[in-house]
């Protein structure tokens, strides 16, 4: 406790630090805000194992800690296996939140600030193959950002959030509460709601799915919560690092502008990117000013302020400040798996690529950032400098792309619907579904046309939209088969019908797809989905059509549902990966389908020969 005092005395930072506005809010309303708004924070757990280091007193820190020759706080117990140790005697209150209720003023505006400050004993990095970030201490930060009114402090009112703001070791992520973009805050009220990184104890605004280290696992809300009002504690003032290691951080009031400038800190990471590799290649970044964070060879660099990155056995994750970006990425095997959020808070882009890659690829190009309308990933496979295949992104999310492919949806719907209206007269509706087939057939013709025109660099007409219009005219072909099983046939020849035209329809495209290329009028034929797929799945659906054609057994309803269940998951399948959507369900859907189908057919041939 000494060295806490003498720290106090010497620090340079004393109370002038205070506002007049944060004098003027009362402990008991600061504990009030902080309830009000406090996050929900998920820790990791699973069946193996749960989050090591969970918040402890700051105070217990300093009691299990010694000062070391540069004035740090360095743990009594070395290591990982000291620190859970230490971990284990702690007896202190549970989920210790120190909290700082304050006024910021930011472009003329004022605001009304809450942080909630996280201390952990250890930060573990052991899940972190390329890099040891394991170091003694950490302090993580969540914060509340609210528009100023003074009935927020007189009258206890509790408007809606503006900005939350997660900091993330020495760099953060922030979101405005409601703001239309693609990602928004995920909520429970008004706590928002973070995702604990384990070990690292980051937080995220979402599991992400592809972030292996996030869950909602151990959940801690407002209830669970004790709030200290950190001003009050002595060892505020204390300038060294809590932990005896070099990457060991400061304290609250001396990380800068999270304490100095909370608003400035916040918004200036509304304005980032998130670049992410799925594969155990490298990736290069560098600014339009030179500046590069990633492997130089093996060597990893980081020379962009405010960048951090995060690397795991199959993962690499790159946080950035928003610029214009130039990603290249190092000796790819297999499938390409490389996604960007670039967010400058007016839109959200997800940009996506995949492509199985049939040989090593010594590197891969592209540009990231605000302003670039293109985003292609050019690939040099055997390193001579020259570029081998361009690639366009599988996906490119906006609201825009999404409101466009809900209108084909109803489209689609409607002309269905209409087709299959009026059972009085049959012929009408037979003739209604022939009309809305060949009509499907003319505007899936049309987007083929739009991408052939692109695909050929006639004109700059469709050049961004060159994969979109290959996927529509694909999707909707599709769809246009599926047509005639609606006619009045039994279950039996529906199903049957179904099968076989949609088996038809997608060994049509596989031949086109292969075909194309030859001519050399076009590069490779790319529409976000593997062509071999097709062919599968093409001889999947004419194995069930003309099995059930020629065999004639399908009295059994366990048959017809288990070819009905598997027929449509198959089919949605090949369309959420040709359009990619939804990709966290697609494997469950294929699972699904070749299970059932499997199940059928082995059910069928029983019957047909025993």
């Amino acid at each position: 406790m000494t060295i806490i005092l003498l720290f106090a005395i010497l620090s340079p930072v004393i109370q002038s630090n205070k506002t007049h506005s944060e004098l003027e809010i009362s402990d008991e309303v600061k504990i009030y805000l902080a309830s009000t708004y406090a996050p929900v924070l998920w820790f990791y757990q699973n069946s193996l194992w749960e989050e090591p280091f969970t918040p402890i007193e700051a105070e217990y820190f300093i009691s299990v800690s010694t000062e070391d020759e540069s004035g740090d706080l360095k743990l009594e117990k070395d290591g990982y296996t000291g620190a859970q140790y230490l971990q284990d005697q702690y007896n202190g209150v549970e989920t210790p939140v120190y909290i700082r209720v304050t006024t910021d003023e930011y472009n003329g505006n004022t605001y009304l600030v809450i942080q909630y400050w996280l201390c952990y004993l250890y930060n573990y990095g052991g899940a972190l193959s390329l890099f040891n970030f394991n170091h003694e201490g950490e302090w993580e930060m969540i914060e509340v950002v609210l528009e100023y009114d003074k009935s927020i402090v007189e009258k206890r009112s509790c408007p809606e959030p503006y900005i939350i703001a997660y900091s993330r070791h020495s760099g953060g992520e922030s979101r405005q509460w409601d703001h239309e973009s693609v990602e928004k805050v995920e909520k429970d009220g008004y706590h928002p709601v973070a995702y604990i990184a384990y070990g690292t104890h980051a937080p995220y605004f979402q599991d992400m799915g592809w972030n292996e280290d996030l869950n909602k696992g151990i959940y801690a809300g407002q209830e669970d919560m004790n709030f200290i009002l950190i001003e009050d504690r002595e060892w505020l003032h204390f300038s060294g690092k809590w932990g005896g290691q070099e990457n060991s951080p400061v304290g609250p009031l001396f990380q800068e502008e999270k304490w100095s400038t909370p608003v400035e800190w916040a918004v200036k990471y509304l304005d980032n990117l998130l670049l992410h590799l799925e594969h155990p290649s490298h990736l290069l970044i560098t600014n339009e000013r030179g500046e590069r964070i990633g492997f130089v060879g093996e060597e990893f660099v980081n020379e962009i302020n405010d960048a951090y990155a995060v690397v795991t056995d199959e993962h690499e994750y790159y946080y950035l400040p928003q610029d214009t970006y130039s990603v290249e990425m190092s000796a790819l095997e297999g499938d390409i798996g490389f996604d960007a959020f670039v967010n400058d808070n007016n839109r959200t882009n997800h940009i996506y690529y995949r492509n199985e890659v049939k040989t090593r690829i010594t590197k891969a190009y592209t540009e990231i950032g605000t302003g670039i309308n293109e985003y292609r990933l050019k690939l040099d496979k055997d390193g001579d400098g020259r570029i081998d295949l361009t690639l366009e992104p599988v996906q490119i999310t906006e609201y825009k792309e999404f409101l466009l492919y809900l209108l084909i949806v109803v489209v689609l719907v409607l002309v269905v619907f209409a087709a299959s209206r009026n059972k009085k007269k049959p012929e009408k509706p037979m003739k209604k579904l022939r009309m809305a087939q060949r009509a499907l057939e003319v505007v899936s013709f049309l987007f083929f046309l739009l991408w052939f025109g692109a695909a050929l660099d006639m004109g700059d007409i469709g050049d961004e939209y060159e994969m979109r219009f290959l996927q529509s005219a694909v999707g909707i072909f599709l769809f246009s088969q599926v047509l005639p099983a609606l006619r009045q046939y039994s279950t039996t020849r529906k199903i049957e019908v179904f099968f076989t035209r949609v088996g038809w329809a997608l060994a049509v495209i596989y031949i086109g797809f292969s075909i194309l290329p030859w001519t050399g009028l076009v590069g490779e034929v790319d529409s976000g989905i593997n062509v071999f797929y097709f062919a599968v799945t093409a001889l999947a659906f004419l194995l069930v059509g003309y099995l059930l054609k020629f065999g004639r057994f399908m009295k059994k309803r366990s048959l017809k549902v288990l070819f009905v269940i598997g027929g449509f998951a198959l089919f949605f399948w090949i369309l959420f990966r040709e359009f990619s959507i939804f990709p966290e369900y697609t494997n469950y859907i294929l699972i699904i389908g070749a299970l059932t189908i499997s199940l059928g057919i082995i059910l069928l041939v029983k019957k047909l020969f025993y």
